[in-house]
């Protein structure tokens, strides 16, 4: 066997390893989810402080004004501010404020960057090899201030005159005119920067949408902007961190909550236990393991009850052995000893003294039979007590007992009526046992049946089962006896004061199922009987 291979245990559908996994799973989707929205809000930030919005809200106001003079630029740009507009042909239609240019080319126009593009321009100026001032200007086009990306870039070689010697930007361009220059190396002003953006705006004489662009001068704060954006990254990662805590508390609550329902119902269920409350039972419905739990405890809750009970029901049976046994030896040993001190003491007279001696000696047989029921019957409740079991054929056994009793029978006046098989028909009993059995049902139908009844006996297999069928036709068994006739002490007339113990069926129901087998006494017997023992063996 290879060892270093553990089997796998199977996940119940229900079960809590799948309860942990299914919550690990929604609490890991949740979380690529926080992690997108932060990966967004990032961009959106990191984007956000990068654009000009303003340039942006002052090209819409343009749009929805009714003349370009009525918008107050001051509102979105600085005082040192100045904004250009140009028609669809690049011809300029108006402009206000601080602006260092106000007529551009269509090459100027493609040197201005975007509202949400950002130039970084460096200019150097050198000799060639031939003496010549050159001037080397390159042009990083991005998006964003912050970072290292690099969308674009070009570069330009000019002379002093601004001669295009080499440009990346423009194949054919020969020389840049003084304010292309401007725009082409940065230089507007101080702190000056340029923006442009497209707009439209309806015409009022034709009622058509005309394209427009702004040109934006202006001089940024990126103070503000960094501030504004690690103000917002702080806000973000301490976003971020509360809402993974929440998800992490939330996650923690419904596998605590999965645990401490069944656990704390389990732990009151104990503590009822503990103070004597048996039988209680945990309704629960959740993860396989702990409905396991809860039915494993409800099962020892019930058998502890029925187990209680048991015990309850033996104590009182004790107690009504003991009453019994006082009761049963109380009443010959007081004859005894109320006889015999009268005949000490000289109080019968002679001729009644055989009468009183006669009583005397019924009622020590009689003393002795109840001892002798009492010793057998704390015999047959002992743990230790085994039966000798032995293969007997039933039928020949119940012809053989009845044979020795029929003499005994016809003095007392009695009928015998059997309905025994001749086959043979096989049963594992004690036999001196089961004798016993047969004289307390025997004995019964004596001391209970007058003279003149009849004592039926029959014998029946039914599969697997033998039927031994004993009756009688005498006064029959009152119904609220029936359900405690195999109780001790309980007597078919229900009188302490009548013969016997009361102990006789009860040491026959022993017997019968120390051979494995039962034995009942009918409700409704079979006519002619009036009284009917049904005993039912395993056929072997």
């Amino acid at each position: 066997m290879d060892v270093s291979k553990k089997p796998e245990l199977p996940i119940k559908r229900g079960s809590f390893v799948a309860t942990i996994i299914r919550n690990h799973i929604l609490f890991s989707v949740f979380l690529v989810v926080l992690i997108y929205v932060v990966v967004v809000l990032v961009t959106i930030n990191t984007f956000d402080s990068s654009i000009n919005k303003n340039v942006k809200n002052l090209a819409s106001d343009y749009s929805e004004s009714a003349e370009f003079k009525d918008v107050n630029i001051h509102r979105y740009l600085n005082g040192n501010s100045g904004a250009v507009i140009l028609d669809k042909n690049g011809k300029t239609v108006f402009h206000t404020g601080r602006c260092p240019i106000k007529e551009f080319t269509p090459d100027g126009l493609k040197l201005i960057p975007a509202r949400d593009q950002i130039v970084d321009i460096s200019v150097k100026k050198a000799e060639n090899d031939d003496g010549q001032q050159v001037i080397f200007v390159r042009r990083i086009w991005t998006t964003d201030l912050y970072t290292d990306y690099v969308d674009f870039g070009d570069v330009d070689v000019l002379d002093s005159d601004h001669n295009v010697i080499y440009s990346t930007k423009f194949s054919d361009k020969t020389r840049y005119s003084p304010d292309e220059y401007k725009l082409l190396t940065g230089k507007l002003g101080k702190d000056i920067s340029v923006r442009k953006t497209g707009f439209k705006k309806t015409s009022e004489s034709t009622g058509k949408s005309e394209k427009y662009t702004l040109i934006a001068f202006s001089q940024p704060d990126f103070v503000s902007a960094m501030n504004r954006r690690e103000r917002n990254s702080i806000f973000i990662i301490l976003g971020t961190v509360a809402a993974y805590f929440a998800l992490l508390m939330i996650f923690s609550l419904i596998i605590s909550r999965k645990v401490k329902t069944p656990i704390h119902a389990l732990e009151q269920a104990m503590s009822d236990v503990s103070r004597g409350k048996t039988g209680g039972i945990i309704v629960y419905e959740g993860p396989t393991e702990f409905m396991d739990m809860c039915h494993s405890f409800n099962t020892m809750s019930k058998k502890l009850q029925v187990s209680e009970n048991e015990n309850q029901e033996m104590r009182e049976a004790q107690q009504r052995m003991i009453s019994g046994v006082a009761h049963d030896l109380k009443t010959p040993i007081t004859v005894i000893q109320g006889y015999a001190k009268a005949i000490n003491d000289g109080i019968v007279a002679p001729e009644d003294q055989k009468k009183y001696l006669q009583t005397i000696e019924e009622k020590s047989t009689q003393l002795t039979e109840l001892i002798n029921e009492f010793h057998q019957y704390a015999m047959m409740n002992r743990p230790e007590m085994k039966f000798d079991l032995e293969k007997v054929n039933i039928c020949e056994f119940t012809r053989e007992y009845l044979a020795g009793r029929y003499q005994e029978l016809d003095i007392e006046g009695r009928e015998l009526e059997l309905d025994i098989p001749d086959e043979e028909i096989m049963v594992s009993i004690d036999q001196s046992h089961f004798t016993r059995v047969f004289d307390n049902l025997v004995n019964n139908y004596l001391r209970y049946c007058g003279e003149g009844s009849t004592l039926f006996c029959s014998i029946k297999q039914r599969d697997d089962k033998v039927l031994v069928i004993m009756g009688d036709n005498g006064p029959g068994v009152s119904e609220n006896v029936i359900s405690t006739i195999f109780d001790p002490f309980v007597k078919g007339d229900s009188a302490r004061a009548s013969r016997g113990s009361g102990l006789g069926l009860s040491i026959v129901k022993e017997v019968i199922e120390g051979c494995g087998g039962t034995i009942v006494l009918t409700k409704h017997p079979r006519k002619p009987m009036n009284t009917e023992f049904i005993i039912t063996l395993p056929v072997k």
